[in-house]
């Protein structure tokens, strides 16, 4: 028959071994995360970035008070564009080419009829939308070193539409 000093130490080196043995169940199981971890990353850093929202790339800005936005490059873009043009009154596109390929990287500047400057960029996307008071203006885009202007009238809720195209490839 079993005493109870036996009986406890019985019990308690079950308890040990079970203790051990939960011991090592957890950092087996820690281990098991850590490299599941580390096999998630090396996994996800084989896959494709996200794709960037269609906003990713328009530039919406404030210049000399006159808010605008530029941008247009690939179909995303423009639909984005197009969902705020109403807060715009001047749209401006820009293409070249036989294809009326969309062309960047153009310098802007819209003046007044007196010749001053209201608003100018340097490096206007194909889409480029302005906010701009009631009035006439000179609206003159240099692509490569070559100017195109036209003159538009922005009226107090009718947008004034400006198309500027360069014949031959310059890019």
């Amino acid at each position: 028959m079993k005493t109870t000093a036996q009986s406890t130490q019985q019990h308690t080196q079950q308890h040990a071994l079970k203790a051990r043995h939960l011991r090592r169940t957890l950092l087996a199981g820690v281990a098991l995360a850590g490299l599941g971890l580390a096999a998630v990353q090396a996994w996800a850093s084989d896959m494709p970035a996200a794709p960037p929202s269609a906003s990713a790339g328009i530039v919406r800005e404030r210049i000399d008070g006159h808010a605008f936005q530029t941008g247009g490059i690939g179909s995303d873009q423009v639909r984005a564009m197009q969902r705020r043009d109403g807060a715009y009154d001047l749209h401006l596109s820009f293409s070249e080419g036989s294809h009326n390929d969309y062309v960047t990287g153009l310098k802007v500047r819209v003046e007044n009829p007196a010749g001053h400057p209201v608003f100018a960029y340097n490096d206007a996307g194909p889409l480029t939308d302005i906010r701009l008071p009631a009035g006439s203006y000179r609206v003159i885009a240099d692509y490569h070193g070559v100017e195109r202007s036209g003159l538009v009238q922005v009226k107090p809720g009718a947008p004034a539409d400006l198309y500027l195209h360069w014949a031959k490839d310059l890019g």
